[in-house]
């Protein structure tokens, strides 16, 4: 149903285009007619030429709203046309007019517009108006205008003429009539071919336009991993300097005066050289895991998980080698609140957390860790009560190895919120910061558990 309906909507547009030009060459002709005919006439208005004028006035208002006109009323107007040439034609020269040869002519052109049946009403019109001409000038009813051989007065030539004209005019719209089908079909090929070849530049066009995001995206990241890895060794060069430097000589200490020192005092030593050890560690950490996560190496595979149960026992691992021990504030409103989390992701955005909550306050402000669940959605949210942010470097602590300047000789590399933030996106969720300078700080996260 859908192929008939592009087909005829193809017909409908070939014969619209057509009908166009017709018009067009018809005003064109009877615009550059109308002089000549008033010529011939002596400049006055007759009968033949009121006629004429009306048939090119007609014609030429159908052309220029042909935009604003139905089809059918343009394929009228091309019939009433016809007409009045004919009747012209046949008041003026009679049989040998060239009247005839526009019926023929016509019979073709109609044979694009109408079907066979409706063709053959319209030359069957034709044939009544020259078999009605010939009556009137066969009884002297009409006479010629101009010098006429009494063998053209002949019922019989009339009669014949009229025969082998109509004979001739079925003839062609059967004949014109398989080629305009041809014609027709030609003009759905070349459609559908054009219909085709628009869909696959559309096609291409949308792929380059994909394939040059891709190449964007991929420039972008690539320069966001050579800032990174700038930055990284413009922080290397400072942060690890200061744990190399406590190592080294805490190492040469050990070495060079072991016969002198106690087994606490060596032990000692050992837990510090241990703790910058474990800084620097944590510090390659971060800056592989953003490595990571800007070069989509990292796969989010989040499973069921009881987020009290697993906080809980994270903060406690954190602290079991830690000398000074913090306290730590749970409100939780359950001991079970379950939710689809990645369990690497979710140990850094926690470690981060508390690990930040702790080296930004002062021993022994508690640390305060909450939990509440809404909806479909976990906020889990860490407050301490240390120094601050202030507004202004609120919106750039996400951005890699940024520090505040109130930080001053707190060790750190500028990557755990950073971290954090790709995290959280990673769980579709959001973050958001509450500080006020010498205050504290509260980072509150939401994620939503059907992931």
């Amino acid at each position: 149903m859908a192929d008939n309906f592009e087909k005829g909507f193809i017909a409908g547009r070939v014969k619209e285009k057509i009908l166009d030009n017709t018009l067009k060459i018809f005003s064109l002709l009877g615009i550059f007619l109308i002089l000549p005919v008033l010529a011939r006439d002596n400049w006055c208005l007759t009968d033949k030429n009121i006629i004429f004028f009306i048939g090119v006035i007609v014609v030429v208002i159908t052309y220029i709203f042909k935009k604003n006109i139905f089809i059918n009323l343009k394929i009228f107007t091309v019939f009433f046309l016809a007409l009045c040439i004919l009747f012209q034609g046949l008041y003026s020269k009679g049989i040998f007019s060239p009247t005839p040869i526009f019926i023929v002519a016509n019979s073709v052109l109609l044979s694009f517009f109408l079907d066979k049946k409706r063709a053959y009403y319209a030359i069957f019109i034709y044939m009544v108006v020259y078999v009605f001409f010939a009556y009137l000038f066969i009884n002297k009813y009409l006479v010629y205008t101009s010098h006429i051989e009494e063998f053209e007065l002949n019922a019989n030539m009339w009669a014949i003429r009229g025969i082998v004209l109509f004979l001739i005019s079925v003839a062609l719209i059967n004949i014109s009539g398989y080629y305009n089908k041809l014609i027709l079909n030609n003009f759905r090929i070349i459609e559908s071919k054009n219909a085709e070849l628009n869909e696959y530049r559309e096609n291409l066009e949308n792929l380059v336009i994909d394939r040059t995001k891709e190449l964007e995206q991929s420039l972008m990241r690539e320069k966001e991993l050579g800032i990174l890895k700038t930055n990284f060794i413009s922080m290397a060069s400072h942060e690890f300097r200061t744990p190399l430097t406590s190592i080294q000589g805490l190492t040469e200490l050990v070495l060079n005066y072991f016969d002198r020192l106690t087994i606490e005092q060596i032990k000692e030593r050992l837990k510090k050289i241990n703790v910058e050890v474990t800084n620097m560690t944590n510090m390659l950490e971060d800056v592989l895991i953003i490595g990571q996560v800007d070069s989509d190496k990292i796969v989010f595979t989040p499973i069921e998980l009881n987020l009290v149960e697993f906080v809980k026992e994270i903060i406690y691992e954190y602290q079991l080698f830690k000398i000074a021990k913090r306290e730590v504030d749970f409100r939780f409103v359950s001991d079970e609140i379950v939710c689809n989390v990645d369990i690497k992701l979710m140990k850094q955005i926690v470690l981060n957390l508390f690990s930040n909550a702790l080296k930004y306050s002062e021993f022994p402000k508690p640390i305060l860790i909450s939990f509440l669940k809404e909806n479909d959605s976990v906020i889990f949210s860490v407050t301490d009560q240390g120094i601050g942010i202030s507004k202004k470097e609120q919106k750039l602590i996400f951005e890699p190895f940024f520090r505040a300047n109130n930080v001053e000789n707190i060790p750190g590399t500028g990557l755990g919120l950073t971290i954090i933030e790709r995290a959280v996106n990673m769980h579709n969720g959001k973050i958001e910061v509450l500080s006020e300078l010498g205050k504290g700080t509260t980072f509150r996260i939401v994620l939503p558990c059907n992931n």
